[in-house]
């Protein structure tokens, strides 16, 4: 009985393999096939040379030398903002201009949206920090994972810290008001 399943089902195998076979086609023929495509493909139409290419008119313009009332003065500097050279008196100009500028975007809403946010995300990584430094009985290899993510939680938090700290030191040197940085009740 049992020989009789296990030739029929080798039968019903060896019938769905070798039409399976058949019906693909050998390297050679695909080879052949590959040949006649090659053969009736269309040809490009011309082959390009180096005497079909124009020289480029603009290259063999060599700019003038400049003149010495182009030469840059003694302490100018390049601005690329500007394009062009500058003195330091007027890089420092501008420099203090686009400061006023941006400082007229940070008013009061800016720095309480500001600390508000980075305030929530102190909050979330200390109680990170507290839950997974809560004493549970785990097993090795879950403490040894609750402890890989306490050291990557504390990180986190002390970054946090460090850009509270760096926020309130703009702030400072922005002239902005405390009360600006505490949460609003």
């Amino acid at each position: 009985m049992r020989l009789a399943q296990m030739l029929a089902g080798c039968a019903v195998v060896i019938s769905t393999a070798l039409p399976a076979f058949a019906q693909t086609p050998s390297l050679g023929d695909l080879a052949k096939r590959v040949e006649a495509d090659r053969a009736t493909a269309r040809r490009a139409s011309k082959a390009y040379t180096n005497a079909d290419l124009i020289a480029d008119p603009d290259a063999a313009a060599v700019p003038a030398p400049p003149s010495p009332s182009d030469a840059p003065a003694t302490g100018a500097y390049m601005s690329i903002s500007a394009g062009r050279m500058l003195s330091a008196e007027e890089i420092i100009a501008r420099s203090e201009a686009r400061i006023a500028a941006n400082r007229q975007h940070m008013d009061e809403g800016y720095w309480r949206l500001s600390a508000a946010s980075l305030r929530s995300q102190l909050e979330r990584a200390k109680t990170e920090v507290d839950l997974l430094s809560t004493p549970v009985e785990r097993s090795p290899q879950q403490q040894a994972l609750t402890d890989k993510a306490l050291a990557r939680a504390q990180k986190v938090l002390a970054d946090l810290q460090e850009r509270w700290r760096k926020f309130e030191d703009s702030a400072h040197y922005a002239t902005v008001p405390k009360a600006w940085l505490e949460p609003q009740e």
